[in-house]
């Protein structure tokens, strides 16, 4: 990675996607020196986080030792780029991309990525990790053609999704004291009522297993049908709500 790179560049012309010849310029490397510049095109880099970083308007520069990544250019797509603990954390929308350490050889911070496999088409195909692709897919277990698996077999989100909860057991225990405890609940009506209301909220008191419903036509109205419903019954019964 570059912080005073103006452009991508790269010096292998079989990464480039979309690739546009062009007549020969040149550019100007870190040590003053200007270099050959032939075209320009599109690369996928393949993160080893999983996630694939897309670079436009990349210039091929077959002289150049290594392939550059402008951070400026990352800034002006909307990529957050930071210094952390001697490494440079790219994060998108909050969420972390991948990270570059610092190489003392090359005394640059490198993108750590996967490496290319094969290729298809004039297009490179990268690694993905089976566990990107499950994330990709909504955790599917039966996955389209174009992905061999993506069957996880340690996934934390499949296996909470599969737990079943059992039942509460039966409890013959009562409030002491009307109000003392209340129970409610909002459902939802098939059919909207000649006032145009689709939902109701109900309130049940534990001790006399009184209760009243109200109808809304809207979840958002819960708390002041509540509110409502809490006036009525403190000042019939001369007590307050304790839990509900």
């Amino acid at each position: 990675m570059d912080s005073g790179a103006t452009h991508h560049m790269c010096n292998n012309a079989t990464l480039f996607v979309n690739f546009k010849s062009t007549e020969k310029g040149q550019v100007k490397v870190a040590n003053g020196q200007f270099t050959q510049m032939s075209g320009k095109g599109t690369v996928f880099v393949n993160l080893r986080s999983g996630e694939t970083l897309k670079l436009d308007k990349v210039l091929f520069v077959p002289n150049l030792d290594q392939n550059l990544v402008s951070e400026r250019q990352l800034d002006k797509r909307g990529y957050e780029i930071n210094l952390q603990d001697g490494k440079k954390v790219i994060r998108l929308r909050g969420e972390i991309l991948s990270v570059a350490p610092w190489s003392k050889s090359d005394k640059m911070y490198q993108l750590e990525t996967q490496e290319e496999i094969e290729e298809n088409k004039k297009i490179n195909c990268l690694a993905v990790k089976k566990e990107t692709w499950h994330r990709r897919f909504g955790h599917m277990t039966n996955t389209p053609e174009l992905v061999t698996s993506t069957k996880v077999d340690n996934c934390e989100v499949c296996h909470l999704g599969k737990m079943k909860r059992m039942p509460f057991p039966p409890s013959d225990s009562r409030a002491a004291q009307v109000l003392d405890f209340i129970h409610t609940d909002v459902g939802q009506m098939q059919t909207k009522s000649l006032g145009g209301n689709k939902y109701f909220i109900i309130f049940l008191d534990d001790k006399s297993r009184y209760g009243e419903v109200y109808t809304m036509k809207h979840k958002s109205e819960a708390l002041e049908k509540f509110k409502i419903y809490k006036q009525k019954v403190e000042n019939l019964q001369q007590r307050k709500i304790k839990a509900i």
